[in-house]
């Protein structure tokens, strides 16, 4: 098991994971935008903390905005770990880099993969709080001012009519379901602890087997990337 074999590895996982986000983050952005139009309108409208309508709107809107947050970050930690593998695949020959160097950006490769299943599990909490009070505050919020606003930006209806599909309905389609994230973090898991077991291997190798590598032929970087499939 070999280093470079992970980073491939990865980056096949890193596309599913950019995948799925780009599948649905678009809906996402212009459910937020419209709701937080309405939360807007409605905050000036009652700014108080005395109306528990009002309060479950702002609650949805601090959800929506967590989740955006976590949305972006998991965005950020994919870049991270994408350039992490462009360092070990593309820029630097292992055999003749500063070991520290080496270990500096295995430690930066680990820690922004892991930050993924972290992130991914924090979101299935706020998109389980969605669903669990995203139709009661809908409900709420046609009982508070005309909900005209969301409901044309959004194409739906507060309460079931025939042509339009529910805003709980349409804003729950915008997000991550909790069995994608499930997926997603599995193979977050199993693809960290494979990198980890890669480098545990390598390192075991070279410091309780030296001798192997004092003879080892020093390769380029194409040679480290084409040779396996060459000899295939």
């Amino acid at each position: 098991m070999r280093p470079v074999f992970a980073q491939y590895f990865k980056l096949l996982v890193l596309f599913v994971f950019a995948l799925a986000h780009v599948f649905y983050i678009t809906d996402f952005l212009e459910v937020f935008r419209a709701y937080e139009e309405t939360e807007m309108y409605i905050a000036a409208r009652y700014p108080g903390t005395s109306n528990q309508d009002a309060n479950g709107i702002r609650y949805v809107m601090h959800l929506l905005v967590e989740y955006k947050k976590n949305l972006w970050m998991s965005v950020a930690a994919m870049c991270a770990s994408l350039s992490a593998s462009c360092f070990f695949l593309l820029l630097i020959n292992e055999e003749k880099c500063y070991k520290l160097y080496t270990v500096m950006m295995r430690v930066l490769d680990m820690v922004s993969f892991l930050a993924l299943p972290l992130l991914l599990v924090f979101r299935m909490f706020t998109v389980t709080q969605l669903n669990v009070h995203l139709n009661r505050v809908l409900v709420g919020l046609s009982r508070l001012s005309d909900p005209s606003l969301l409901m044309n930006r959004l194409k739906c209806s507060i309460e079931e009519r025939e042509n339009l599909p529910l805003c709980s309905l349409v804003i729950e389609r915008a997000i991550f379901p909790v069995v994608v994230l499930e997926y997603l973090l599995v193979l977050a898991v199993i693809t960290a602890a494979y990198i980890g077991l890669a480098y545990a291997i390598v390192y075991c190798i070279r410091h309780w087997f030296p001798h192997q590598g004092r003879h080892r032929v020093v390769r380029s970087v194409s040679q480290r990337l084409y040779g396996p499939l060459v000899s295939a």
